[in-house]
């Protein structure tokens, strides 16, 4: 059975090495009417006063037409020339008991374009609705700070030799050279992004649209709150896992699953925690269940101020266990929303 660990945690490890570089890839690649997001203060709270400023600030002398940019932003992302490659995506409505309401979508954090493979529906819901909800602020540079080692460390000796030549191996040389000062989830972040295509996140990508149309914009985790669990989680033994078995990496497949918005592929891919190393399962725990139970009551608070918009990964939405299975419990009432 293939390997969850991609799937898991893609976005905290895709933050080990691409925070500031696909902030600079948005700047570049944004489309035309989503301005690339500014980082905002990290907020664990859902309250209103979270809205960020505008992402497009006027330039001196100028003052901004606030009104023209929301309806410039407010078109779809993909309505012209691009046809959207993903037809039946992770994407439900939510309706609670009392009248609650919004959206959840399932994202894959890296390798896949947002901006064309998202389909129209999605960006129109993202419109409509009053607030943005992400895992977390992935614009803060405390996520990269974090993720440094203490002076006078170096991964090549937490690794160990052994692993650190599998690591060079695949790597290359200078590759593995930049991950000297850095812990074993930057290592695990270049592992696991090897081969595929590098776009803006997702999540990147839902915030900058977001910002441009001055919508309120929540986290439901905090970076040091992600930065302990990468720190509990990303073991030696789990570097040496990934390096050794190529299944547990695989995250092409992965992203075939998703496109195909197959949710009973993508589901089988949760279902082996072999590939985190030893513990596994309370690693698996940790990084998934623990955290959609630790979700639900600031959902429901969100989902009570209506129209809320929740972008989390797409594991998070899928199972027994799931976001989705939890609220239903409650008696939310949420379906798939397909083209």
């Amino acid at each position: 059975m293939r390997s969850n660990l991609p799937l898991v945690f893609s976005l905290l490890l895709a933050l080990a090495l691409a925070t500031v570089g696909c902030k600079e890839k948005a700047n570049k690649d944004a489309p035309a009417n989503a301005a690339p997001a500014k980082a905002a203060e990290t907020k664990q709270s859902v309250a209103p006063e979270a809205k960020v400023e505008a992402a497009t600030p006027p330039g001196p002398g100028e003052t901004k037409d606030t009104t023209a940019n929301n309806k410039e932003a407010s078109k779809p992302v993909n309505d012209e020339a691009a046809v959207a490659t993903i037809t039946k995506p992770f994407f439900y409505s939510v309706t609670g008991p009392e009248g609650e309401s919004g959206y959840l979508l399932g994202t894959m954090h890296l390798g896949v374009d947002a901006a064309t493979e998202l389909p129209k529906i999605v960006w129109d819901a993202l419109a409509e609705s009053k607030s943005l909800t992400i895992e977390a602020n992935i614009t803060d540079i405390k996520v990269a700070m974090g993720l440094m080692l203490p002076p006078g460390q170096n991964l090549r000796d937490i690794l160990g030799e052994e692993t650190w030549s599998l690591l060079v191996e695949k790597l290359g040389e200078s590759t593995a050279k930049r991950l000297l000062p850095m812990k074993p989830a930057a290592a695990a972040s270049a592992i696991a992004i090897q081969g595929i295509k590098m776009t803006v996140p997702m999540d990147l990508a839902l915030f900058g649209r977001a910002d441009e149309t001055g919508k309120t914009i929540h986290y439901l985790e905090d970076a040091e709150f992600q930065l302990a669990m990468l720190d509990k989680v990303m073991t030696v033994d789990t570097i040496r896992e990934m390096l050794t078995n190529t299944e547990a990496t695989d995250m092409k497949t992965m992203l075939q699953t998703y496109r195909a918005g197959d949710a009973e592929a993508l589901l089988k891919e949760m279902e082996d925690a072999s590939a985190l190393g030893e513990n596994g399962e309370e690693k698996l725990e940790a990084l998934l269940y623990d955290r959609n139970e630790n979700w639900i009551p600031k959902l429901e608070e969100l989902f009570g101020q209506k129209q809320a918009f929740v972008a989390v990964g797409a594991a998070h939405l899928i199972g027994p266990r799931s976001v989705v299975a939890l609220l239903s419990a409650k008696g939310y009432s949420i379906q798939r929303v397909a083209e």
